[in-house]
């Protein structure tokens, strides 16, 4: 597998065993946290709750790809690189790769599944929807050619191909599932020499069983966009930014779409974390201007007009981070460190919920 480059490409949790909280106390006076690691914690008025380091740099391993020179490659004890979790079967996260899947039960212990080869592909979405995992398009990566294939799981480890989309062929393409149907918003078509895109799409595509596609609108009011940052909140759908984007939209239907807000506080950023969590849209680090140049502070809002800056910086180094809810927890599994070149830390860092 490819790690993708990055020119294309705290006060509120908990730990689950591994340290614990250090966050204010019900009394209003700060709890001293009893360990070492790490804790950002909010400005007054914000959600209460602490950033909390779970694994330090050095915890995570690459898979173990054909062809891959990224080490150190994935052992157990370590979590995957890289790799985007889903929360797939038995409500456990899960995470794939060309050659291998990986499943946790609880977020840190995770284990290796062979599976199906694919093909070495980058810019392919993979989303759990009706009992299976589903990987759709995306660049092949040796033949420099976009994809529009389906491939389907029932296990996470034995995939079958099982059509092309009426989709033209994409890839960067969010996908989200509302209302028990599965959305598809944009997505690129073209890339550059080295293989960054270069040509976005603004179409949005619905299924019902994630095999047969309709085209809902070819000209969605928002910008052309890859990686658009598509989330279910609030019984809607939202677009919160993109790559070097921080408009909000919102739409019940799909079709018809109501601008929240042209510009977000958070600016204009590549490679950011955007999660619905605690009910709330949730935005942080990622990288503006240069890739090194990126970022750790957190934002929260809730209704994706007025955002509250949670902090300006986070307990975690400034990234692109990886990020899920899971468990009634955010996390956030490293994810590209500051600097020119992919530097994955390899460090987990969990926030819990509001009490």
């Amino acid at each position: 597998m490819k790690v993708r480059s990055v020119f294309a490409m705290t006060c509120m949790f908990t730990l689950l065993t591994v340290v614990t909280s250090g966050c204010s106390s019900s009394d209003g006076k700060d709890a001293t946290p009893p360990t070492a690691a790490p804790v950002s914690c909010a400005a007054p008025g914000a959600p209460a709750g602490c950033w909390r380091q779970i694994l330090p740099l050095g915890s995570g391993g690459f898979p173990p790809s054909p062809g891959s020179q990224n080490t150190p490659f994935w052992v157990p004890g370590k979590f995957p690189l890289t790799l985007r979790p889903q929360l797939a079967f038995n409500d456990e996260l899960w995470m794939t790769a060309q050659t291998f899947a990986y499943s946790s039960p609880d977020g840190v212990t995770w284990t290796q599944h062979e599976k199906t080869d694919f093909g070495e592909r980058i810019y392919d979405p993979t989303v759990f929807f009706k009992g299976k995992l589903w990987r759709y398009g995306g660049l092949d990566y040796e033949g420099r050619v976009f994809l529009n294939d389906i491939w389907s799981s029932s296990d996470g480890a034995k995939w079958t191909k099982v059509g092309n989309a009426a989709w033209p062929a994409r890839g960067s393409q969010a996908m989200v599932v509302f209302n028990d149907k599965l959305w598809l918003f944009g997505g690129a078509d073209h890339i550059k020499a080295d293989r960054g895109t270069d040509h976005f799409l603004r179409d949005v595509w619905v299924s019902d069983d994630g095999l047969a596609w309709t085209q809902v609108t070819a000209t969605a009011p928002w910008a052309a966009r890859d990686d658009a940052g598509a989330v279910v909140f609030n019984d809607a759908l939202y677009i919160v930014g993109a790559q070097g984007r921080a408009d909000v939209w919102r739409s019940s239907d799909g079709k018809a779409w109501t601008q929240v807000t042209p510009q977000a506080s958070w600016k204009p950023r590549y490679d950011y974390g955007r999660v619905v969590f605690d009910g709330k849209l949730w935005v942080f680090g990622g990288w503006a201007g240069e890739p090194d140049n990126a970022m750790n502070d957190v934002w929260y809002s809730s209704d994706g007009a007025t955002w509250t800056r949670q902090t300006d910086h986070a307990a975690w180094s400034p990234r692109g981070p990886i990020a899920t809810a899971f468990r009634d927890k955010l996390w956030i599994y490293s994810g590209t460190h500051t600097g020119a070149d992919d530097n994955w830390g390899g460090d987990l860092w969990q926030m819990s919920k509001t009490a």
